[in-house]
């Protein structure tokens, strides 16, 4: 059995990089910690965050917005793109689009874009 390092940004909880283990089929574990079928969004290069799609809609608990940061009177906002409802994963991902582990640098950048637990720094206004 085989792991690999995630980020897990579960509702109400601290954002962390935990080892999830691989059976025979990396979906089951990504589904169980969205508590259902996951889909993707590119974050940006080989990193994407899975969440349950069924939830976004549902009226589920919010975990935390994906937002554009604008620059208003020479201070950074960050304006709310997407809100994620439910329990969420970062992931790398193979040159097939298959979910991988983290690297290093990709964990430090993910981490690195939480502006505060709500606010996920993604889109940037040229």
């Amino acid at each position: 059995m085989a792991t690999m390092k995630v980020i897990v940004a579960e509702i109400e909880k601290d954002i962390e990089v935990k080892e999830i283990e691989i059976n025979e089929n990396i979906y089951d574990g990504l589904e169980e910690i969205a508590e259902g079928n996951v889909e993707s969004i590119t974050i940006w290069n080989d990193v994407v965050l899975w969440i349950n799609m069924d939830l976004q809609t549902d009226g589920s608990a919010f975990n935390f917005h994906l937002t554009e940061k604008l620059r208003i009177r020479s201070q950074d906002e960050y304006e709310p793109k997407v809100s994620i409802i439910g329990n969420a994963v970062f992931t790398g991902t193979d040159e097939d689009g298959e979910p991988v582990g983290l690297t290093e640098d990709e964990i430090k950048a993910v981490m690195s874009n939480f502006i505060d637990r709500k606010t996920y720094h993604q889109f940037t206004r040229k």
